[in-house]
């Protein structure tokens, strides 16, 4: 909005002048490096094994959250961020001062049932000066399918030779099956509560057709409930109890 006032004089001596407001674009004419491309993260991913989005990861909402990061250094308030979420354009967010400085802004990413993977794509930033950063993009797994506990059976045993009579531990059988599938090599836990301090009394893995065959290291008595949790690799936890008959 700063006016400047030109004179133009002949070889005559003759001027002509004139006066013009300055307009709203700024030149940058020295500035001709972009930012460095932006990484992308899913701060939702927490659990073990990394890569995949499980559950419980996953916000009740049905979204996770992703950060999408740059160099402070190379940013200022006032940048252009463009990006695409699941494949899908999002309105251009414009930095501001305390997002430049962190380093950082975060982004909502939606997932819906059967989603299988999450991305955010074709993530540029560009300066004041008008130069775009390389595309940055990160995408990560989805698997939400909780597996069953089937086919539950606990019994008391008697280990001794000869038998006596008396229990010494309990054997617990049942089959998993995750999106209708067998589960193959998935993690057995028996536990002898439902709380947090509950004591593991027990522990395999699931064979190839998805059956498992454990025998607890401390005695079931008839009647006794035992807690078992089997874990897929995604670290999706299906739970169900059983009574010792």
């Amino acid at each position: 909005g700063q006016k400047v006032y030109v004179e133009i004089t002949d070889a005559a001596g003759n001027t002509g002048k004139g006066n013009k407001e300055a307009g709203d674009t700024i030149e940058h004419p020295n500035d001709k490096t972009p930012p460095t491309t932006p990484t992308v993260e899913f701060i939702d991913d927490t659990k073990e094994p990394k890569g995949t989005l499980n559950k419980d990861e996953i916000d009740n909402d049905g979204k996770t959250e992703a950060k999408i990061s740059f160099k402070p250094s190379e940013v200022s308030a006032g940048d252009k961020v463009d990006y695409t979420v699941n494949g899908e354009k999002q309105p251009t967010h414009t930095l501001t001062e305390a997002e430049a400085k962190q380093g950082f802004i975060k982004v909502d990413v939606p997932v819906k049932d059967g989603q299988t993977s999450a991305s955010i794509t074709e993530v540029v930033i560009t300066d004041q000066a008008g130069n775009p950063s390389q595309p940055g993009s990160g995408t990560i797994a989805i698997d939400t399918s909780v597996p069953t506990v089937d086919n539950l059976k606990v019994t008391p045993v008697d280990t001794d030779s000869p038998a006596n009579g008396t229990i010494e531990a309990g054997r617990v059988t049942g089959s998993s099956k995750d999106d209708g599938k067998p589960l193959a090599g998935a993690n057995v836990v028996i536990k002898d509560g439902p709380g947090e301090d509950a004591k593991i009394i027990g522990k395999g893995t699931t064979d190839n057709d998805g059956n498992f065959d454990i025998t607890t290291t401390t005695p079931v008595q008839p009647g006794q409930k035992v807690y078992v949790e089997i874990t897929d690799a995604a670290g999706n936890t299906g739970k169900e109890i059983g009574r010792a008959s």
